[in-house]
């Protein structure tokens, strides 16, 4: 089956501090890694995080592709809050800015640190639960995220982003049908939410359910034609249903056309359907015969397809003919 979770590899080194975010160095886990990494211990985790809502629960995880250079240099902003703050340690609004700019740029301990001091203010904001989840599901502790996120719904259970976020927690942690109940809780708040179409979509694609699937994608993209995960995803719906030629067109909204060729053929790569592959990646290197990922896909499917068969028929001469006379001599 499919799997429309991409898992990045990688370490990212996060130079924070208490005061801004810079100076103290610890090691996290890429945003997208599987395996948990626990930053801190239990006894410094804060009870609650300011506002931050649905802007919190959607930072794409690129934006901690290069920590270690952002982080560095702190803009005039960050200069402004931290005077703020030093002027007034009271200043709230400072501080929520303050530690919302640090998680943005993945200095999430410190993000915490500044949370703590704001959690006293505010102890009864689904906002902040909200935000402390994310953060937590950012480092991969997983049971803290969940704890907060249920505790943002006890407080607002109309939150839509507080399902959001614990739909995509429980895919996190490959729990599909835990994912598709609480992404459904929330398209009961707001039908016409379009990530949350998607994300039902993209569920039901990895619980097989493709015909299902179809519904909830193509209401997102009418929602919003430019959501790229919810068009890819319908491409491999399309293809799941025997729908080549649709799966094709959506991927041609997306990519040049080799890479649209490409791709559809690493779908049914995927699916095991080599032969198919096999002749989209050879379509795509007519296109474009020095498109790498095509070149290599296409070893992988040839490996896969069987060769002619070949039958061996033994010549008839020597010990062959020698028999056949002997038999044609007794008879």
């Amino acid at each position: 089956m499919t799997n429309i979770k991409a898992l990045l590899n990688l370490l990212l080194v996060a130079t924070i501090s208490l005061s801004g975010c810079t100076q103290k160095q610890v090691v996290v886990q890429n945003p997208q890694l599987k395996s948990e990494t626990k930053v801190t211990d239990e006894e410094t985790a804060p009870d609650h995080l300011p506002k931050a809502g649905r802007s919190v629960s959607r930072v794409p995880g690129s934006e901690y592709s290069d920590t270690l250079a952002r982080i560095g240099s702190s803009g005039p902003e960050m200069a402004i809050l931290k005077s703020r703050l030093r002027a007034n340690p009271d200043d709230s609004e400072a501080r929520e800015k303050l530690a919302r700019l640090c998680f943005a740029k993945g200095a999430y301990i410190t993000a915490l640190e500044h949370y703590k001091e704001l959690a006293v203010q505010l102890p009864d904001d689904p906002d902040i639960q909200l935000a402390l989840a994310e953060i937590w599901r950012e480092v991969k502790n997983y049971p803290y995220s969940f704890r907060h996120v249920k505790r943002a719904i006890e407080l607002d259970s109309r939150s839509v982003a507080a399902y959001e976020l614990l739909g995509n927690l429980y895919l996190d942690k490959s729990d599909y049908v835990m994912a598709e109940r609480a992404f459904l809780a929330g398209l009961q708040i707001d039908p016409n939410d379009a990530e949350l179409l998607s994300a039902v979509g993209r569920t039901l694609v990895e619980l097989e359910q493709a015909q299902k699937a179809q519904g909830f994608l193509e209401g997102a993209l009418a929602l919003n034609p430019e959501m790229q995960e919810a068009r890819e995803a319908l491409a491999v719906v399309s293809v799941l249903l025997g729908d080549q030629q649709g799966g094709l067109e959506q991927l041609m909204l997306l990519y040049r056309p080799a890479e649209a060729y490409s791709r559809l053929g690493s779908i049914y790569l995927e699916e095991e359907r080599w032969t198919q592959a096999q002749g989209l990646f050879q379509r795509a290197l007519e296109l474009e015969p020095n498109l790498s990922a095509a070149v290599w896909n296409l070893s992988v499917a040839e490996s896969y397809v069987s060769p002619p068969s070949v039958v061996a028929i033994p010549a008839f001469g020597g010990t062959a003919l020698h028999l056949a006379r002997e038999q044609m001599g007794s008879g």
